[in-house]
């Protein structure tokens, strides 16, 4: 069996949908339900990975044989089942979450027990060596070296005093998300180099804090074709 780690790096807002409407959201994004944190559940995932194999010209008989046939389709067992295919997919965790900063416009947020579920994640995938996961303190965060945040400086809507010891853990996490999990090359290696600086550790429950208060709530209507608004609704990314 072979097991690799993939990542996944949005430019964009990402909805990937939830099973109901919390509150005043109508479409809200899938989260976990221990921690509440942003995810993608593994059949979300495996179904747009197997989207984009059909979009790149596989063949059916190769989709089918990875990712399993479709409902209702010719590929199915003797008894009228979906046929599996090999390939299983995981959730997709947040590994570093962007919020704005009034000092740098933007910065990439983790928290110990993020990274701890990073690490469990990698050893699955056959990854053998991680940074020490910083021990951060409520009301306090850790930084990366050459970090622009000042002690006792905002972070989003938060004061935050700055801790000092576990900040080479900070960079180290950093370097080993950023080889990982993002590009090099033009147009690239800025995000790159921002990444590394902006990297910030906040404690479990600010980062769960933050990744609720900052997901984005876009407000989208339907038009009738006189262009009369029909249906307004809220949607989380």
């Amino acid at each position: 069996m072979t097991t690799r780690m993939m990542f996944l790096y949005a430019e964009t807002p990402t909805h990937a949908g939830g099973p109901e409407s919390v509150g005043a959201i109508d479409l809200p994004i899938q989260r976990n339900t221990t921690t509440d944190a942003p995810v993608i559940w593994g059949q979300s995932l495996k179904g747009a990975i197997k989207s984009h194999a059909r979009e790149r010209g596989w063949a059916t008989s190769e989709v089918t044989s990875v990712f399993g046939g479709d409902p209702g389709s010719a590929a199915t067992s003797g008894s009228g089942e979906t046929t599996p295919g090999w390939c299983t997919v995981v959730e997709a965790r947040v590994a570093a979450f962007p919020v704005p900063c009034q000092s740098a416009t933007m910065r990439w947020i983790a928290s110990p027990a993020m990274l701890d579920g990073v690490a469990r994640l990698g050893r699955v995938a056959g990854e053998r060596s991680f940074p020490p996961i910083p021990d951060v303190r409520n009301e306090f965060v850790v930084r990366a070296a050459g970090s622009s945040l000042k002690d006792n400086g905002p972070l989003a809507d938060y004061v935050v005093r700055s801790q000092q010891d576990g900040e080479d853990h900070v960079t180290a996490w950093a370097a080993w998300i950023a080889e990982r999990a993002l590009l090099t090359g033009p147009g690239f290696d800025g995000v790159r180099e921002r990444f590394l600086r902006e990297f910030t550790v906040v404690s479990d429950v600010a980062a769960t804090e933050m990744m609720r208060s900052y997901s984005h709530v876009a407000v989208r209507n339907v038009l009738t074709e006189d262009k009369t608004v029909q249906n307004l609704f809220t949607e989380e990314c």
